[in-house]
């Protein structure tokens, strides 16, 4: 819950004049003999609330839902900041001109009403008082709707709202003696700065829709008074405060308050002084125009300076790493007309088929991970060949007809020993390997780790329930392609994008580290951001693993400008909307009245992990799943489930004991029912696309038979009954367009923080 500055302020305001205007109109019919017709200026006003209430509904249901519908959410956004500026102004310098007039000029056509006997007059006339400031609010509200939720707007409004019903009742009863030319004086003083904010977002928001091109912040305050901190949110609300505004928006919001603000005051007096003697009155506009226009340059020039003191990287975007010593950090200025950038899109491939090819792809995959976790132990157990029975992987103990396979998929007709599970020790690993193996003595095994073939038989198995293939390219492509378009659309030839999958496929030449490597340093960038594109990072996966090998990819191609990494893509406002409005999208289709449970599941790790490169600390997975949890869950109030809809955080994977607080999807399933619950929505959305942790070993923490696999329809979405409750897993594959839009967010906070000049 918190407090929305402007929407309070609005309402004050809105609300005095619209109840002023009223009570004086209850008082006149009243004065001038005719107290019956109280009861239609109470029509006229309640007919303006009702339709301004429908007229804020209509927008925040269907138009704002219309536009996000169709990736039109900065449209909008961009379209009511703009009108709510227009209507600001025109409001401000109209009240200022039509105080004094507008009550006597009320009095005058109440009493003409009454005279003449027509009484729809004055429904007429307090119905079009009121709905001129209802639809006033309802515009502003819509211009504030995409930075702050309904009902905190709601709640901020109905308590200036209150205030002003305050206000008016005192002046009305007389126990207060209020100017109201001063005080709407007033109000329009801050409404000019709440105007002038509206201007700065909208330059944003023109960005966002690549209407403008990203520029450099001037300055960076937020390592002094961050947007989000208590303080900063006040003076954003009153006088449109903004960390780090560029040039445009330092120029549009000086040239606002200056410019529009300087011609209010001028019309309210404050520069005029009165002729004494001879002397003529004083030129005070020109100087003015001279002082905006001195503050302006020297606010330019300060911020263009970046003072020290002022951190780098305050906003914490980014992690940076040199290559070698020899790399520069390269301000945007100093790159030239022809300057270049590189951003790296980087992924965990999953294999389309499973063959000799792939098997060799995630054995190295798989090496890797044992030795960050620190099980190289298991790499030197080595029997011989592993062996699966393919025509009966799901079976365990040994069949006299079994059909034997290497994980090479070459079949072997020799003597094999039925062993179950040949790697002593691999269930304590996590890893999620099945039983049901035979090896063999010698054969192509014989020098491979027991532990990487059975690794490679447990994909085959997986593809089989996934029949045959693995939808997950496919669907990351989606995300990856929107990115890549976006970022081309936004910066055109100054932007090299490249690919790279840890393991197969990689469907281009270029798309490994290596080649990546290459074609950055061929392109002649100076600096990298590398975009690991899950949404959210473990040490296990990322820092400890992954990143080791860039760096040395990067080194051996001979790159030696900037590597910088770019923040998780799920803690972004674009992937934490996209996720709530998908989430919205599936309770809108269950029947009115189910009580319904929504499971927000990540894939899952050990609450107790250790990171493998950074003893002692925990590895980062759950406080970055902690975060993407918040952020999902502050972008639903954005988007209201109903009463109906309990909300649970759960793991898929790696949910560990039952006490240990995180609850495994057979657990929430439990709390749900108690809850009341008949029916759950369970979204997998960490995952970028549908593949093994969600088709296969998220179905499979559900207790479905393997043996039976698919388990999902055309949709990838699965439906089955547990303890009574029906579920729906749904797909991990959504918003594409959104989910890219996040991964350019976090390339281009990384970009800005990449491209600031060191301080002096």
């Amino acid at each position: 819950m918190e407090f929305v500055a402007e929407a309070a302020l609005i309402a004050l305001r809105e609300g005095l004049e619209a109840l002023l205007i009223t009570g004086i109109l209850l008082g006149l019919v009243t004065k001038l003999g005719r107290p019956d017709a109280r009861k239609h200026v109470w029509f006229g006003f309640g007919a303006a609330v009702l339709v301004s209430l429908v007229a804020g509904y209509l927008v925040q249901a269907y138009l704002l839902e219309a536009f996000e519908a169709h990736g039109g959410a900065e449209i909008f956004e961009l379209v009511a900041a703009l009108s709510a500026v227009v209507v600001l102004t025109y409001m401000v310098f109209w009240m200022w001109k039509h105080t004094r007039e507008l009550l006597t000029t009320v009095r005058a056509q109440v009493a003409a009403a009454l005279t003449a006997g027509t009484l729809g007059t004055i429904v007429f006339l307090t119905f079009a008082s009121v709905i001129r400031e209802g639809l006033e609010v309802v515009l502003f509200y819509g211009a504030l709707v995409s930075r702050s939720s309904p009902f905190d707007l709601a709640w901020s409004g109905l308590l200036g709202f209150l205030l002003s019903a305050a206000i008016v009742w005192a002046i009305l009863r007389g126990t207060a003696k209020v100017d109201l030319q001063k005080f709407f004086a007033i109000t329009g003083i801050l409404l000019v700065f709440v105007a002038a904010g509206l201007i700065v977002h909208s330059v944003e928001a023109a960005t966002a829709l690549g209407l403008l091109q990203p520029q450099q912040a001037i300055w960076d305050m937020t390592g002094v008074l961050t947007d989000d901190s208590a303080l900063g949110r006040v003076l954003h609300a009153t006088l449109g405060y903004t960390a780090m505004p560029t040039l445009l928006q330092a120029l549009l919001y000086f040239a606002y308050v200056f410019g529009v603000g300087g011609a209010y005051l001028w019309g309210l007096g404050l520069f005029h002084r009165r002729a004494t003697g001879n002397r003529a009155p004083a030129r005070s506009r020109l100087v003015a125009a001279g002082l905006a226009v001195l503050l302006v340059l020297a606010a330019i020039g300060a911020g263009a300076a970046n003072p020290k003191g002022f951190p780098e990287h305050a906003h914490g975007a980014t992690d940076d790493h040199h290559v070698t010593p020899a790399a520069a950090t390269v301000p945007l200025d100093a790159l030239g007309a022809e300057g270049k950038f590189g951003v790296l899109l980087r992924s965990h491939g999953e294999p389309i088929h499973y063959n000799e090819t792939t098997y060799r792809s995630f054995a190295d995959f798989v090496k890797n991970l044992l030795t960050v976790l620190g099980f190289q132990n298991l790499l030197l157990v080595d029997q011989g060949t592993v062996l699966l029975d393919k025509a009966h992987p799901f079976e365990k103990g040994p069949r006299v007809d079994a059909d034997l396979m290497d994980a090479w998929t070459h079949p072997y007709a020799g003597p094999a020993l039925y062993v179950g599970s040949p790697v002593p020790g691999v269930k304590e690993s996590q890893l999620p390997f099945f039983d049901g193996f035979y090896v063999a003595p010698g054969g192509p095994g014989l020098g491979e780790p027991d532990i990487l073939e059975m690794a490679g038989l447990s994909a085959y198995i997986e593809w089989l329930q996934m029949n045959g293939t693995s939808p997950m390219h496919w669907s990351k492509m989606l995300v990856l392609d929107a990115a890549e378009r976006q970022l081309k659309e936004r910066y055109g030839d100054r932007v090299v994008v490249q690919k790279s999958y840890h393991i197969l496929p990689k469907v281009g030449p270029g798309e490994s580290d290596a080649e990546a490597a290459k074609a950055f340093k061929e392109a002649g960038v100076s600096f990298v951001v590398d975009a690991y594109t899950s949404a959210i990072f473990s040490d296990v996966m990322n820092t400890c693993m992954m990143q080791p090998h860039l760096l040395h990819a990067f080194t051996e191609a001979g790159y030696t400008g900037k590597l910088v990494h770019a923040k998780p893509s799920g803690i972004t406002y674009n992937y934490s909307h996209a996720v709530a409005r998908r989430i919205e999208a599936a309770v809108k289709e269950v029947p009115a009245g189910a009580q319904v449970a929504v499971f927000l599941t990540h894939h899952g790790a050990n609450p107790d992990a250790e990171s493998p490169c950074a003893p002692g600390t925990p590895d980062q997975y759950n406080a970055n799943a902690a975060s993407l949890y918040e952020a999902i869950l502050k972008a639903l109030e954005k988007h209201p489930l109903g009463e109906n809809v309990r909300l649970y955080q759960v793991y898929g994977q790696g949910a560990g004991s039952p006490d240990d607080g995180i609850l495994s999807p057979l657990e929430a399933v439990d709390a749900a029912k108690q809850e009341g619950a008949t029916l759950v929505l369970d979204l997998p959305y960490e995952l970028t696309g549908n593949g093994f942790d969600n088709l296969v070993a998220h179905r499979g923490s559900y207790g479905l038979d393997p043996a039976k696999a698919p388990h999902y329809d055309g949709n990838h979405e699965t439906y089955l009954t547990v303890k009574g409750v029906t579920v729906r897993i749904l797909s991990s594959s959504y918003e594409a367009e959104a989910r890219g839009r996040a991964l350019v967010e976090v390339v281009e906070e990384a970009l800005r923080g990449a491209l600031k000049a060191p301080s002096a």
